[in-house]
C-alpha cells in the first residue's frame, strides 16, 4: 500500500525502495496477481490485504490527487469482492478475473507446461492474465479500446466470470493510454489446453511432479502429494471445527455457515478473524503468508458467513475471534507438513 501511495517512509528492507510518484496529471496502471479469497488477497510474503484496507489506499490516492484515471486488473480468486466502493465517477476503472463467488483459473499447467523442451514444473499463466496480456502482445495500442479488450478477455475466461467496477466511462479510452509494450507474437493457445482451479494447482502440480519423476526420485515426489493432501485435510477440519464451535446446536447451522454466500458487509468482523487466520493457524506453505494459503483462502467466505449472522448465532465479534483462535491453536498442535 505504500508503493501505490506514494508514502516512502519506513519502507521494509529488501525492496527497490521505489514507489509511486504520479500526479494528477497521470493515467495509473494498477495489475495485481497472486491468491485472494472472499475479501482479501495474498502476498507471496506477510498478512493479506482486506477490501477495506485496498479501498482506503485507493482513496489516498485520489486525495492526494495521484491520477488522472486510474484503471486495476486484478487475477485472484473472488476477486470480484475486492472493490464493493469504487463510485462511477471516481475516475477508477477495474477489472477482476472472477466474481465475489468463484476461483480463477490457472493454464498452461503440467503436462503443458514445457518452456524450451522443458518442464517447468507449474502452471505458466492464469487464464484471465493470458487472456488480456496476449491481447495487448498485439500491441494495438493507438486503437483498441478498454471496452475492446475487456469484451475480448471475458469471452476468452470462460471458466471464470470476469467483472468491472467503477468509472465505466474510462472503458472509452485506448489501452496505450494505460498499457505499453512491445508488439509480441503468441505461439500458444488457451483453447488447446486445461484449465484448473487455483484452489487444485497445488495438488495438480505435485501429482505431475510424481508421475514426471524418475524412479529414484519417485518416493519423494510421492510423499509431497500426500503432504498437500493431508494439509488440505487438516485445514478443512479446522474451519469445520470454527463452524461447529459457532453454531453449537442451532440445527442446519454448520451447513450455512460453509456453504451460504453472505455478501461482506462487516469488515471490521472479517478483518479481525482473516487476521488471527494469518497469526494464529498453521503455516503450511514454505513462504511467509502465515496461517492463510493458496487453498484454504476459500474459507474466508466462512468467516464472512460468521460476521453476517452474528445475530443468528447470538454471538459478538469477539466470541467469533475467540473461537477462531481456540481452532488454530488445536491445529497447532496437529503435526503440519510444510511444502515448499
Amino acid at each position: 500500500l505504500k508503493v501505490i501511495t506514494g508514502d516512502d517512509s519506513n519502507l521494509p528492507k529488501g525492496g527497490s525502495g521505489k514507489v509511486l510518484k504520479s500526479t494528477e496529471n497521470d493515467r495509473v496502471f494498477l495489475n495485481f496477481v497472486d491468491h485472494g479469497g472472499v475479501g482479501i488477497i495474498a502476498f507471496p510474503n506477510g498478512p493479506v490485504l482486506h477490501a477495506e484496507e485496498l479501498a482506503k489506499a485507493l482513496e489516498t490516492m485520489q486525495t492526494k490527487k495521484m491520477f488522472k484515471e486510474l484503471t486495476f486488473y486484478m487475477e485472484a480468486c473472488e476477486s470480484g469482492s475486492m472493490f464493493p466502493d469504487l463510485t462511477k465517477n471516481g475516475n477508477i476503472f477495474a477489472v477482476t478475473a472472477a466474481n465475489a463467488d468463484e476461483s480463477s483459473w490457472g493454464f498452461y499447467c503440467s503436462p503443458n507446461d514445457i518452456v524450451k523442451g522443458k518442464h517447468m514444473g507449474s502452471c505458466l499463466g492464469d487464464l484471465f492474465s493470458i487472456a488480456w496480456m496476449e491481447d495487448s502482445d498485439a500491441a494495438k495500442f493507438s486503437s483498441e479500446t478498454i471496452k475492446q479488450q475487456v469484451t475480448k478477455v471475458t469471452a476468452r475466461t470462460n471458466k471464470s466470470h470476469v467483472t468491472t467496477f467503477g468509472d465505466l466511462s474510462l472503458e472509452s479510452e485506448t489501452i496505450g493510454n494505460f498499457e505499453v509494450a512491445e508488439a509480441l507474437k503468441s505461439s500458444l493457445s488457451t483453447e488447446e489446453g486445461t484449465g484448473y482451479d487455483v484452489r487444485d494447482i497445488m495438488l495438480h502440480t505435485a501429482y505431475w511432479r510424481w508421475v514426471q519423476a524418475a524412479e529414484k526420485d519417485k518416493a519423494a515426489a510421492w510423499n509431497d502429494l500426500e503432504r498437500i493432501v493431508s494439509n488440505r485435510k487438516a485445514d478443512e477440519e479446522l474451519f469445520a471445527s470454527v463452524t461447529r464451535n459457532a453454531c453449537g446446536e442451532l440445527r442446519g447451522c454448520t451447513e450455512q455457515m460453509a456453504f451460504d454466500k453472505h455478501d461482506l458487509k462487516d469488515n471490521e468482523c472479517h478483518q479481525a478473524l482473516a487476521k488471527i487466520v494469518h497469526e494464529q493457524c498453521p503455516k503450511r506453505e514454505a513462504h511467509n503468508t502465515g496461517g492463510w494459503n493458496g487453498f484454504n483462502m476459500k474459507f474466508s467466505q466462512t468467516l464472512v458467513n460468521l460476521c453476517e449472522s452474528k445475530q443468528t448465532l447470538k454471538k459478538e465479534s469477539q466470541e467469533l475471534a475467540q473461537i477462531v483462535q481456540e481452532a488454530c491453536k488445536a491445529a497447532q498442535g496437529v503435526e503440519t507438513a510444510i511444502v515448499i
